[in-house]
């Protein structure tokens, strides 16, 4: 049940710090790949306490001040350890120094008869994720795919359309590379990411509808696309408008020529027609 709930906690909360107490008193500490982490004893050394740290189990430091001891012993466990720990006098708390995954396991704290349980997570850097058109031709909606180029572990990959989130996928395998798709339509103008995410860290990628999308539906090669043929329809109509107008125009013209030799002719016919006579008052 509690291995159930530690995933649950790694999968679900994005923190730059993990750092969860379970009711048994046992902690769950996540650090990122290369960063230092501190498991704190939550106290103040006293002049009879002896401290001890171990690891899976094996003594890696401790503070006596019963015998004035103080030592790490980073050299143990083949020297995972090594100029990697830091022990504060004063609080008995241990400081690890570049993580590296050897370093997750089980730490127990032990401050005379207390003891105290510490469940660390050592999360590799997470990869920026990658958004990709699988849309082959011109249509009125883009299928896109958001993947993790490489494998991620306790990770969270999701879309989001602004702040809202519309579809997401965890792993929590090593071995398991994350992708999701994602249906838009061209003309949408909402704004779209990709999150990568674990319980200390995240990235985006914000989604670029008209790069992978729309332009498609511009021309692009073969003169296959619904684009172009809309396009040369379109010209084909306003082709058929133009010689229309140019067909009106030369009908009016002839109509025009017509009229005009019909006045004319009737013109000739009547000055054929017509005598002046002319009278001598003199």
């Amino acid at each position: 049940m509690k291995k159930m709930f530690l995933k649950l906690v790694l999968l679900c909360l994005c923190l730059w710090r993990l750092d969860v107490v379970f009711g048994d008193g046992e902690r769950a500490v996540a650090v990122s790949e290369g960063d230092s982490v501190s498991l704190n004893s939550d106290t103040e050394v006293k002049d009879d306490d002896v401290i001890q740290w171990s690891f899976e189990k094996t003594l890696i430091a401790e503070i006596n001040k019963r015998t004035d001891r103080f030592a790490v012993y980073d050299d143990d466990l083949d020297g995972r350890f090594r100029d990697r720990l830091k022990l504060d006098k004063q609080t008995g708390s241990l400081t690890i120094t570049n993580t590296t995954t050897e370093h997750a396991g089980e730490y127990e704290l032990q401050i005379n008869r207390i003891r105290r349980n510490f469940k660390l997570f050592v999360l590799a850097p997470l990869p920026v994720p990658v958004i990709s058109s699988n849309s082959s031709h011109c249509s009125s909606s883009c299928s896109l795919v958001c993947s993790s180029v490489l494998s991620v572990s306790d990770a969270t990959l999701s879309w989001y359309a602004g702040m809202s989130v519309l579809s997401s996928i965890s792993v929590s395998d090593l071995s398991i590379s994350l992708s999701l798709p994602l249906e838009v339509e061209n003309q949408d103008k909402n704004t779209y990411s990709c999150v990568l995410n674990n319980p200390i860290s995240n990235q985006t990628t914000h989604l670029d509808i008209n790069t992978l999308c729309r332009h498609t539906c511009e021309g692009g090669g073969g003169g296959g696309g619904i684009g172009e043929e809309v396009e040369e329809e379109v010209e084909e109509v306003e082709m058929d408008e133009e010689v229309e107008v140019e067909e009106g125009v030369e009908e009016m013209v002839e109509v025009e020529e017509v009229v005009v030799e019909e006045e004319e002719e009737e013109s000739v016919a009547k000055s054929k027609g017509t005598f002046f006579v002319f009278r001598d008052e003199t």
